[in-house]
């Protein structure tokens, strides 16, 4: 036998990783959004303030992995009721064009800041799992989630300015 010994570099997973996934459950239905006109600021500011009430479906999937091998994982489902509170900015001004007679009014509102809270969290299944003993693990584990869906803050308003901006 001819034995021929070389050295493979390959890219494996290593490490934690983890993907949450949420879908609005009957939008029709039990989406609420309310949109209130705040005091106007020294500046000329107008804030506006959009609160929302929405079910949703979540979905958080876990793997441990070492070095291409894949070690405890999970998925666990819940159904949530979040309240989320956006305040919004703008500073009106009238653009003047001579291709219209009308003068144009342009809003270009930024989003300042997201608030998001836990309203209710059902957790409906973890792995296989799922029953009495996961509702108990779920009243147990709402600390924990809460401080999960408050740490996607900063994420949010990152994204939420970011597609702002694409439209406008």
């Amino acid at each position: 036998y001819d034995w021929e010994i070389s050295k493979k570099n390959k890219i494996v997973n290593h490490g934690f990783w983890r993907r949450y996934k949420a879908s609005l459950v009957r939008p029709e239905e039990t989406l609420k959004i309310e949109l209130t006109q705040e005091k106007p600021l020294k500046d000329g500011t107008i804030p506006f303030v959009v609160r929302l009430v929405l079910r949703a479906r979540c979905e958080a999937t876990f793997a441990r992995w070492n070095y291409g091998v894949k070690g405890i994982n999970g998925t666990m489902e819940t159904h949530a009721i979040l309240k989320l509170r956006l305040v919004l900015h703008t500073n009106p001004t009238v653009k003047f064009s001579l291709d219209s007679p009308l003068p144009k009014l342009d809003l270009r509102p930024t989003v300042e800041s997201v608030d998001i809270r836990l309203s209710d969290l059902d957790l409906e299944r973890v792995g296989v799992f799922d029953g009495r003993l996961i509702e108990l693990i779920g009243d147990g584990s709402r600390g924990a989630i809460e401080n999960l869906v408050q740490r996607q803050e900063k994420t949010i308003l990152r994204k939420l300015r970011e597609r702002l901006d694409e439209e406008l």
